[in-house]
Order: C-alpha cells, then structure tokens, then sequence
C-alpha cells in the first residue's frame, strides 16, 4: 500500500457539493469522489489517500480515504479546458474522513517530524514517503478521534477494544477503536502525560474536549489481532509532543519524551 497527497485549492475548484460529501461520507461502502490526481498513474485500488486544503486560509488536511480505482482519463475538471478537449487523469476515492476546515492545519505540517515535506504542493497525486505515511496516519488518527467516520465494520462492543488487526476493507489498514480512546481519557483525564498541559487551561472552554491519544505500542508494528487495554497501552498527549515523540523510530517513550522536555510531570 502507498500513501498519496491529493490537492484542493477551493479558488480554482469550489467544492459546491461539500456538504452533500460530508453527509454521504457516513455511508462509506456507497459514497466515493472522483478526483483529479495530475500525472500521476501509479496509485492503485487501496492506496491511503490524504486530501489537502490550499491556497487561503484554513489550510491543511481536510480528509482521508482510500482508492477505489486505478487513474483513468476523462475531460478536464476545468469546463474551459475541457472544452478545448484537454482531459485529465482521476481516481475515485471512498472517504473515511472529511471536514470542512482543516483537521490537521498546515502550522502543524511544517512541524517535525513532517516540516521535511513539501505539503504545499501545486500538483495533486504525489507519493508520501512511507515512513513518513505511518507518521501522518499515527497524528492523523488521534486528531481525528471519535469524530472519525470509520467502517461500518469498525464498530466493537464497549467492553472490548480489538486494534491493529489487518484486516480486508479497501485495503489492509491498521483498526483504530475510538471507545478504547475515551476509555483512556476518562481515566487518565485530559492533561498531556508528556508536559501535563490541559487545552481547557490554556485556551479556555473552545478546546476543553481536545487532546490526542498516543499508542505506547505503534500500531505499525502490529501484524496480528490483539485487544488494546486503554489504560496499558494508550496516553493522553498534546500535539507538539506527539510530534516529539514521534521523532525517532521507534517513538521515544513517554519518559524519554519527559527528559528531553524537563518537566517535573507525575508518571503515568
């Protein structure tokens, strides 16, 4: 499986129907984009597509998918160009993920450990590197959290919180369980086990309810079924140090991450 950068600059192509995306993407199995890909024609069915946000702002990552064909011609995107008979190549997406305003801002994206990719890309279908691929997929996941559309076949029971099991859907991807995270949250509370920052705190009742849950045990590195325990395996963690912790291969602990930053923060 590959990773791809899809572009959207909404001044050059105004996605009237975002809405009606937004609706039908709760309904994974049936709904599905079309979406320009430049020259790109290595993507293929189950490919891991992320779809950016540019020009003005908001920028950043509005959603995530997978590919549902490979890249075929069709008359171009843009009506005056069509008209004059150019084509573009496409593929057709199922979105797992879409929101109207960046759910990853590009601020964060030139961060480490991704500030050493070109995300403002003027070229929609380019390749992201694999290992930075599971990195985007291990931030992107915790930001996106409870509010993740997922698979009809994603949903376990409340007791139970199978994870990382490889299993077939549009292709081989690792299982996210968004109970087992607020099982970790309402044990753990909502404070950065790295730095002991709360969101409510430092910006007030708007950003109360967010924090990420970071995978002591990346989900990459699971090849078999398993049931996560929330409290043994998951930790509240903030944006900047999930972005540390994630610097290295494999992440620094949560203890390492502590002693880089100096802070005198209760283990956890």
């Amino acid at each position: 499986m590959n990773t791809y950068l899809l572009a959207w600059n909404p001044k050059n192509y105004p996605w009237g129907s975002l809405e009606d995306e937004l609706r039908g993407a709760k309904r994974p199995a049936s709904s599905w984009v079309r979406w320009s890909v430049g020259h790109s024609r290595s993507i293929r069915p189950g490919d891991r597509l992320f779809l950016i946000r540019l020009g003005q702002e908001p920028r950043g990552i509005v959603g995530s998918g997978w590919a549902k064909s490979e890249p075929f011609t069709e008359p171009h995107w843009n009506p005056q160009k069509a008209a004059t008979g150019m084509v573009a190549n496409y593929v057709d997406i199922a979105f797992d993920a879409l929101s109207e305003q960046p759910t990853l801002p590009l601020q964060v994206l030139h961060m480490p450990p991704f500030d050493g990719y070109h995300w403002s890309t003027q070229v929609s279908g380019v390749r992201i590197p694999a290992n930075l691929a599971v990195e985007l997929e291990e931030v992107w996941s915790a930001a996106v959290g409870a509010r993740g559309i997922g698979f009809p076949d994603e949903m376990g029971s409340a007791d139970e919180f199978p994870e990382g099991g490889s299993r077939q859907v549009y292709v081989n991807k690792y299982e996210r369980n968004s109970a087992a995270r607020e099982t970790c949250l309402r044990h753990f509370g909502r404070s950065c086990s790295v730095c002991g920052m709360t969101f409510d705190e430092r910006y007030g009742a708007i950003a109360s309810a967010f924090i990420q849950v970071h995978h002591l045990k990346p989900l990459s590195e699971i090849r078999t079924n398993y049931s996560v325990d929330p409290v043994e395996d998951l930790r509240p963690i903030c944006p900047n140090c999930h972005a540390v912790v994630h610097l290295r291969r494999p992440p620094l602990t949560i203890g390492e991450a502590k002693e880089l930053l100096g802070a005198r923060v209760p283990d956890s």
